[in-house]
């Protein structure tokens, strides 16, 4: 495979900047050739763009600064590849007021899924100004052109026109004018994977990114998508995306390997490993699901024993001890879903299979978390600290949505609890000071107010969650 790359979601938390370059090294240390950088988004832009600083999220990346690691990243045998979007996610041009009449998303404040005007041509003069820009700043072959969960549903309808076709008609113009900046389109591919008549419609000479995070997915999916005549593509998993809080579980893993695997049977161009959304977890808790892609991508039949090794081996500088893999294997089945704190925020019931899920969290919990401060790592200490934290929350969350829906806690589990609460909230809060901006209103409240955005933040989440109490009495009624 051509590409063993990953995407870094930059655009809806910015970290501190001196972790990009630390990814690149990682990164380079197990073999990835590929950082897309997703830089915009309805959340921001983390880039001061020349000629489009006002659209800049604050401590975004400079111009001097994105060439700097574009240096850095290509001295280690990766290309930097930058995401700007372009169709869908773009709120962060449309929510400002010289640009507010070129939305033609579903109406209200909430952030769904939404759309920049395809049919102004203020629009298309725009986006040809933005990729210009951008060309100006990233050197790199492709320009990733995102065009993923568009909504044009009400747009349409008041027009009576095909959507399809008007998806169709944009989203090739915007392929027309990356190529007239002499680069190479990437897209998203889930419009033309649901829609045959876009599929059809649709130039064909684009890197086309058939996104899939699931471990059930489906390998007709992909045999749509070379059957409607695309032949570069790109098999895109995820080890953090919505379904997942806190770090990265077995489920995500199962969805890596199984990519690894199509890309590798069907001839793709690579696999490219997604992160998203950077408030659900600390940072370097990430670091296991990235190097898991990056070993996939090289033996999608490799085992997870082998793995481990690896990791513990370049990683840590040790041996894989006994107490390392049995903390490793139970890490992976520390599973918090996104329903679980969406529950927790809006204080709701969650069905038996969560609970029944929950349960098995918090005794894995109980059984690796001691495990934490039997090893020691020789080097990346800071990685070892934060897998632990992440072990740590999701126990907390656990045993805390737990309590919220009935579940009896014995005395000596209550105080463990109270504890590991108060510290998480603590120690996540440091964690955020230490590798964020200290400064960010983020750390405190979503950008988008509302239950669903709220579920998306670790910190936000933890301070949602109920002290134990001596008496039964409903814990939900005991927030703090």
């Amino acid at each position: 495979m051509k590409i063993n790359g990953l995407l870094i979601d930059c655009s809806r938390l910015l970290e501190r900047h001196k972790y990009y370059f630390r990814l690149v090294d990682f990164m380079a240390d197990w073999g990835m050739n590929l950082l897309v950088l997703h830089f915009t988004d309805d959340a921001g832009c983390a880039v001061k763009l020349p000629g489009f600083e006002q659209l800049a999220m604050p401590h975004a990346f400079t111009a001097a600064e994105v060439r700097k690691l574009i240096r850095h990243a290509a001295r280690r045998g990766i290309e930097i590849v930058p995401e700007i979007e372009t169709f869908g996610h773009t709120r962060c041009i449309t929510d400002r007021k010289e640009f507010h009449h070129l939305y033609a998303g579903p109406p209200g404040k909430q952030l769904v899924f939404n759309a920049i005007d395809p049919l102004n041509p203020e629009t298309w003069k725009l986006m040809g100004e933005l990729l210009k820009s951008v060309v100006r700043l990233f050197p790199s072959h492709f320009i990733h052109v995102g065009c993923d969960e568009v909504n044009l549903t009400e747009y349409c309808q008041q027009r009576k026109l095909d959507a399809d076709q008007v998806w169709a008609d944009y989203v090739n113009r915007i392929f027309d004018l990356t190529r007239g900046c002499g680069k190479a389109p990437m897209f998203w591919a889930d419009h033309p994977l649901h829609s045959p008549r876009i599929a059809s419609r649709l130039q064909k000479n684009v890197m086309a990114i058939w996104w899939n995070y699931s471990h059930l997915l489906k390998v007709s999916d992909l045999k749509r998508l070379q059957k409607a005549g695309f032949r570069r593509i790109l098999a895109a998993p995820s080890t953090a995306n919505y379904s997942m809080r806190f770090l990265t579980p077995r489920r995500q893993l199962v969805n890596v390997r199984k990519m690894a695997v199509c890309a590798r049977r069907y001839r793709l161009d690579g696999v490219l490993n997604t992160v998203w959304t950077t408030t659900r977890y600390s940072q370097g808790a990430m670091y296991y699901g990235i190097a898991y892609s990056a070993f996939a991508a090289r033996h999608p039949d490799g085992t997870l024993c082998a793995f481990n090794q690896q990791f513990a081996r370049k990683v840590f500088g040790t041996g894989l001890t006994r107490d390392l893999a049995a903390f490793l294997n139970g890490w992976i089945k520390m599973d918090i879903h996104y329903r679980v704190t969406l529950a927790v925020m809006k204080k709701e019931r969650l069905e038996r299979n969560f609970l029944d899920t929950l349960e098995k969290t918090r005794q894995v919990g109980e059984r690796i978390l001691p495990l934490a401060n039997k090893y020691t790592p020789a080097r990346n200490r800071a990685i070892w600290e934060a897998m632990a934290l992440a072990a740590k929350t999701a126990w907390v969350c656990a045993a805390g949505a737990l309590l919220m829906n009935g579940r009896k806690l014995d005395a000596a589990r209550k105080q463990t609890y109270n504890q590991f609460l108060r510290e998480t909230r603590r120690e996540m809060s440091r964690d955020w000071d230490r590798t964020r901006f200290p400064d960010d209103p983020k750390k405190h409240r979503p950008q988008f107010p509302s239950p669903v955005e709220a579920a998306q933040h670790a910190l936000i989440i933890l301070r949602h969650l109920p002290v134990a109490l001596a008496s039964d009495r409903d814990p939900r009624r005991a927030s703090s």
